[in-house]
């Protein structure tokens, strides 16, 4: 016989119908809310795809965001202003979004005097220039320079850079001309000032000269530079040079000594030249 408590256990109550009534209007509420959210985003997304649009056409037309401002934030002693506005002149059919910073940055740093350009905007309508001018170091042949890298630019104003050292040298030997220089420098010291150095020459042959205000060219030849600059150097310290104003050339291409070649009026009656011997020095 089955057990009536377990009947009555077992037995599921049937749900009120308000409470069945109530779930439905909860559940299609919700399906309603979301569905609703998710149109409200789309619109939202299609809303903001249209203000986008719209902002970036009129961003196109010049007389919406026309550039009208150009600051240039440092000191241009060198570059021609000409120059500067060539290159922005390109660009002119640009405007404050679309101009192309890198391209103009490029341009301004392919000027001979510029080292580095940085081109930024500021709003509304205005673009900001920073140059960088290259630092000339050393003047190079008749009318260009030389920075410290050994980039050649034009030298525009002669007389600001007359107290530089003057090089020369074969096209793409630039560097090396300058550390052969620092070299000399170095080797003599204090000296070189009395010396009166006029050019330091890299000849179209690679061979090495040192050329005096006097007139006097010191030649070192190709080979063993370091060697005869300090031959060279010894001979100066320790006195063995003949007077620099009686003497036209001094030859440092042999292996021991230097041949002295003298002017004219000064020369001895039998010979030209004159072979000094010289201990050779390390330097």
């Amino acid at each position: 016989m089955r057990d009536y408590a377990s009947y009555f256990i077992d037995r599921k109550m049937p749900e009120k119908r308000g409470v069945s009534v109530r779930h439905n209007i909860d559940w299609w509420m919700g399906d309603l809310a979301n569905r609703m959210a998710k149109l409200l985003f789309i619109v939202l997304l299609a809303l903001l795809f249209l203000t986008l649009k719209s902002f970036w056409q009129l961003s196109k037309s010049q007389s919406t965001f026309p550039i009208t401002q150009v600051s240039l934030n440092d000191a241009v002693l060198l570059t021609r202003p000409d120059d500067i506005q060539t290159i922005f002149s390109k660009f002119e059919d640009s405007t404050f979004f679309t101009v192309d910073i890198d391209a103009l940055s490029d341009e301004l740093s392919a000027l001979p005097w510029v080292s580095s350009a940085t081109v930024t905007r500021f709003w509304p309508n205005g673009l900001s220039v920073s140059l960088i001018e290259r630092q000339a170091a050393y003047r190079w042949g008749e009318n260009e320079l030389l920075d410290a890298d050994g980039v050649r630019f034009p030298n525009r104003n002669p007389t600001m850079f007359t107290r530089l050292p003057q090089l020369s040298g074969v096209t793409g030997h630039e560097s090396e001309v300058i550390y052969a220089y620092q070299q000399l420098i170095s080797a003599l010291g204090p000296r070189v000032e009395a010396l009166g150095i006029a050019d330091f020459t890299l000849n179209q042959y690679l061979s090495w000269e040192l050329h005096l205000t006097s007139g006097v060219v010191i030649k070192f030849g190709r080979d063993n530079y370091q060697q005869r600059l300090g031959r060279f150097v010894q001979a100066y310290r320790l006195g063995k040079l003949p007077d620099i104003n009686t003497i036209s050339s001094i030859d440092l291409r042999y292996n021991h000594g230097f041949a002295v070649k003298w002017k004219p009026e000064f020369a001895p009656q039998k010979e030209q030249e004159q072979l000094v011997k010289v201990t050779q020095t390390k330097i």
